[in-house]
């Protein structure tokens, strides 16, 4: 796991190098895996995650947080449920797998049921 923070605000051929890294001083591991927000995924091509993924990167955490514009704007998160869609589906084009992270609660009790 790639820790400590959102590793894909790293520029690509950074990611790379620590990809070699792991693959050639830690052979036995079977996957990679890291936490991301959608917006640094939309700053990526799709063949920059294409090579992540052929690197070993294979799962990726995405705080999407919410999927309701309302709740995202309220929290000012930066995003909305079409950006996120949208990180996902490039994600998924890349052969990545995919954890969305929702936060319980976040709509409140007002805005629970579109949260």
């Amino acid at each position: 796991f790639l820790a400590d923070g959102d590793a894909m605000t790293l520029p690509t051929g950074q990611l790379e190098k620590i990809l070699d890294v792991i693959n050639e001083r830690l052979p036995r591991v079977r996957r990679i895996s890291s936490y991301c927000l959608p917006r640094n995924i939309r700053g990526k091509s799709l063949e920059a995650l294409s090579k992540l993924r052929s690197k070993g990167l294979s799962l990726v955490y995405v705080g999407c947080e919410s999927g309701d514009d309302i709740v995202l704007a309220a929290v000012n998160k930066g995003e909305t449920f079409e950006s996120s869609l949208g990180a996902l589906a490039k994600l998924k084009d890349a052969g990545m797998k995919r954890s969305v992270m929702i936060l319980v609660g976040l709509g409140g009790r007002e805005h629970s049921e579109r949260h």
